[in-house]
């Protein structure tokens, strides 16, 4: 993915801990490109989000955001894909099925619309309200 994408790691997460999981994924820092932390992320009513608005160096139509808590990018649901926790074990396949579907991104489209055609979470977030 990292040949295709800039590859951001935004946690909710302590840095010193945050760290040390990414250092296991990327030891010689080869491709993820940053690294966002707790202190990144927005608190609302002790809810940390991870608001791309905060961001003036990008523009909003390139993020997308991958996660397990739909709340932590409920300042933009349009660009963020959901996915289960991960369970150690082979079979696992959330972020490879991700990646394949993220695969035919275009640097020319805008997330938000191709996040909408592929995965049609609209359809998802509307039924989570009505619950």
């Amino acid at each position: 993915m990292s040949q295709k994408f800039e590859l951001v790691i935004f946690t909710a997460g302590r840095e010193d801990y945050a760290n040390k999981m990414i250092d296991v994924i990327d030891p010689e820092k080869k491709f993820i490109s940053h690294r966002l932390y707790r202190q990144h992320c927005s608190n609302f009513n002790g809810v940390c989000i991870k608001d791309f608005r905060k961001f003036g160096n990008r523009k909003i139509e390139d993020m997308i955001i991958i996660d397990n808590y739909i709340y932590s990018y409920g300042c933009n649901l349009n660009n963020g894909i959901p996915i289960k926790p991960y369970i150690e074990g082979s079979d696992d396949v959330e972020l490879r099925y991700i990646a394949d579907n993220l695969d035919g991104l275009k640097s020319f489209m805008d997330s938000a619309v191709f996040i909408d055609k592929v995965f049609a979470l609209q359809n998802y977030y509307e039924h989570l309200l009505r619950i």
